[in-house]
């Protein structure tokens, strides 16, 4: 691949094995949410153009991202297992 690319976030978990009411996406890091250091970190790559977040559709916690870093950032349903999601 030699091009620009998208990148996949796979995020329609809700989190049981951590536990707690929150999905573990959304829980606090260094002050902001687990996703946007995952995030940030895959659009910091300068082949990455924008990433596609997959997302349970009944989230409401999702902050309604639509560029982060100065690139493109999509929504989309994800599965009811990461490989569902992946393929959305």
């Amino acid at each position: 691949m030699s091009g620009p690319a998208w990148a996949v976030v796979p995020a329609a978990g809700r989190g049981t094995r951590f536990g707690g009411p929150t999905p573990k996406q959304y829980l606090p890091l260094a002050g902001k949410p687990v996703i946007a250091h995952a995030l940030e970190a895959v659009l910091a790559h300068p082949r990455v153009a924008g990433a596609v977040v997959a997302l349970a559709a009944d989230d409401e916690l999702w902050p309604g991202w639509r560029e982060l870093a100065g690139k493109p950032v999509l929504r989309c349903e994800g599965g009811s297992e990461r490989a569902d999601s992946v393929l959305a």
